[in-house]
């Protein structure tokens, strides 16, 4: 998540400090997970954490529509991802190639998330 920081505004970068934290934190149980096989990932990222963070994405998608525009801002670059399958340690490795999502950089994620692959629930979270 990315928020927009006015200079002047502590508080708004000081959220911004811990959602990047957060996410990375949980980046790191979801991997975890993943290697030590599917039965840690209840042990690491607990049910209702789990359910809260897949309800809310579920919300997010519910209210977007299938064709969404994209207008990015001048200095803006926007990457476009193809169907990730449930390849959650792929999308990983993309991140670290191209960088996290930011104000600068837009990731466009297209449809079949997880339709086939072993990391559907990971990616997704």
């Amino acid at each position: 998540m990315t928020m927009m920081v006015d200079n002047g505004d502590v508080h708004a970068a000081t959220a911004v400090i811990q959602i990047t934290e957060e996410v990375a934190n949980l980046r790191e149980r979801l991997l975890s997970a993943t290697n030590a096989g599917p039965h840690e990932l209840c042990k690491l990222v607990p049910f209702k954490e789990l359910k809260s963070l897949l309800d809310r994405g579920a919300n997010l998608l519910r209210h977007e529509g299938t064709v969404v525009d994209v207008t990015p801002s001048s200095g803006q670059e926007v990457c476009v991802v193809g169907d990730t399958h449930g390849h959650f340690h792929d999308v990983l490795h993309m991140l670290d190639l191209v960088g996290p999502p930011s104000d600068s950089r837009i990731y466009v994620f297209n449809g079949d998330y997880v339709d086939r692959g072993a990391r559907g629930l990971e990616l997704v979270t």
